[in-house]
């Protein structure tokens, strides 16, 4: 099962796979009619889930201990996206200016969203 997630003015989308044979989620990137797959290293999982203008992308990616994280992902800068305090923290949208809204999981089990303004 193949979801796109987010599309930007340059037609670029973004989205998450289902590998059967690996039996586990990757993101992709489809740009110019070319399919790109976006694995975190180490990651059970990776999920793209928006684009900005500049091609920079967010997600999320779930380690083989099932911590969630989010990321930012632009060019070849990796950044993790954790709000400090939560168990499980997944970056959904990126804007031209680099802001970020996402949501997070308390200790409690709670779903809670956050905006970040990265530089």
């Amino acid at each position: 099962m193949t979801s796109p997630y987010a599309i930007n003015d340059s037609q670029n989308v973004v989205g998450v796979y289902w590998d059967a044979v690996a039996k586990r989620n990757h993101g992709f990137v489809l740009s110019a009619g070319l399919f790109r797959t976006i694995d975190i290293p180490d990651a059970f999982s990776t999920g793209l889930n928006g684009i900005n203008a500049v091609g920079t992308v967010v997600g999320g990616y779930v380690e083989k201990n099932w911590s969630n994280h989010g990321f930012l992902l632009s060019k070849s800068e990796f950044r993790v996206i954790d709000v400090p305090g939560a168990v499980g923290t997944s970056a959904n949208g990126i804007n031209a200016s680099g802001a970020i809204v996402g949501n997070y999981v308390d200790s409690q089990g709670m779903y809670h969203g956050f905006f970040a303004v990265t530089h």
